[in-house]
């Protein structure tokens, strides 16, 4: 399989009129481009969440800096527009590993470039099973409706978080192996296309502590999905107890797959 880093529309360009924080490594190769509009609308203009956006897209730890300058930067101050530095922690005159994902359905495989209409083919979580219908029972027992649009249940799918065709996912975010992948906390109910979406990485859901959750659109041809982009929901939205919550990690890992989506790959 070829190396070469497969090329995917950026978040930025969607929000292209709001200003944006452009990364550099510090051989001024650009890491990423994090629209500061996208942040701002979903309550996460801070530097913690913007730290956390450049991680999504290198591999090593580092910290942020003025453009030009070798100090860290005071995660303290306001947000703004601009050219920054991110600097390895490990080494920090050495350039960044930009990451490759995002992670596709296959060990090894990237997911493909995206188009409106376009099917999923990430975890095809409605087709007909006894294990796909246990994790709709609970996803629905749950939700009720669609998280993100409110949907009804019966034009909703019960949605994997990870994909169920990488059981070496959820062993790493999970630290022990599982043959049954269908449990309540492993899925969502989604719309059936917004769960295309979902599986494409074009929107995600960021949980925000443990009791908060917000919807964040990354990317997407369709401009409608953007309505949704920074609702937010608290744990009341749930109707089964905290055991059956979508589980945190699931939900951290499926959002840093979007998050690459603002790497300049």
């Amino acid at each position: 399989m070829s190396n070469a880093r497969k090329a995917y529309p950026l978040s930025a360009q969607f929000w292209r009129h709001e200003g944006a924080i452009i990364v550099y490594d510090c051989d001024q190769n650009r890491l990423c481009t994090i629209p500061t509009g996208s942040l701002a609308s979903s309550g996460d203009l801070n530097w913690d969440f913007v730290v956390y956006c450049i991680r999504a897209c290198v591999e090593e730890d580092g910290f942020v800096c003025a453009f030009g300058e070798r100090d860290a930067l005071d995660l303290n101050q306001d947000v703004t527009s601009g050219r920054y530095f991110f600097r390895r922690g490990d080494s920090p005159m050495q350039p960044c590993t930009l990451r490759r994902g995002p992670i596709g359905k296959q060990r090894g495989r990237v997911v493909g470039e995206r188009s409106v209409g376009s099917r999923s083919t990430m975890s095809d979580s409605k087709r007909s099973s006894a294990n796909q219908q246990s994790l709709r029972i609970g996803v629905i027992a749950r939700d009720g409706r669609c998280l993100i649009t409110e949907k009804p249940y019966n034009l909703c799918t019960g949605s994997h978080i990870v994909p169920f065709s990488r059981p070496d996912i959820y062993a790493e975010l999970l630290g022990y192996e599982d043959e049954w992948l269908f449990e309540t906390w492993m899925g969502l109910l989604l719309e059936d296309g917004i769960h295309k979406c979902f599986d494409r990485y074009e929107i995600s859901i960021y949980p925000r502590g443990d009791q908060e959750w917000v919807v964040h659109v990354f990317y997407s041809p369709d401009r409608s999905l953007f309505e949704y982009h920074g609702k937010r929901f608290d744990s009341s939205r749930f109707q089964l107890p905290r055991p059956f919550w979508p589980s945190r990690d699931l939900l951290l890992w499926h959002h840093l797959q979007g998050g690459e989506q603002m790497s300049f790959v």
